[in-house]
């Protein structure tokens, strides 16, 4: 439920909702807790979406398709990811009829530092399955 919670939270602004305001302790501890968690990730990580739909080729930037401002769990399996871009997992509570599962590349060949901080959380997850990061 907080994890829903937060993710809301991180879609309004101050103005709009005194919940924002409230989370801002445990998402300044959440983001100390990651870089602490560091751990070598995999090599990508997959996180699924419903009923969300792509934005349009006119929308790019320099190349960019879109930015994802928000805490992301994401998947060492693209199964799972499938799973929740259908509506099948998660807190989905009417699932759409579209999906997307975002590809996440998390390390670099070329030495440079990713722009995510990433940690293992297979072992605090109650979704085994999950193979949250």
């Amino acid at each position: 439920d907080a994890q829903g919670q937060i993710r809301r939270a991180l879609r309004q602004t101050v103005e709009s909702s005194p919940e924002v305001p409230a989370w801002q302790w445990t998402l300044t501890a959440l983001a100390h807790l990651a870089v602490k968690l560091h751990e070598e990730p995999p090599e990508r990580l997959y996180h699924g979406l419903n009923n969300v739909v792509t934005p349009s080729a006119e929308s790019l930037f320099d190349g960019i398709l879109a930015d994802y401002y928000n805490i992301v769990s994401g998947s060492m399996s693209l199964e799972m990811a499938r799973t929740f871009a259908k509506g099948e997992g998660g807190t989905v509570q009417s699932p759409g009829s579209r999906g997307l599962v975002m590809h996440f590349d998390v390390t670099f060949e070329d030495g440079r530092e990713p722009i995510v901080a990433t940690a293992d959380m297979r072992w605090l997850s109650k979704f085994s399955d999950e193979q949250e990061w």
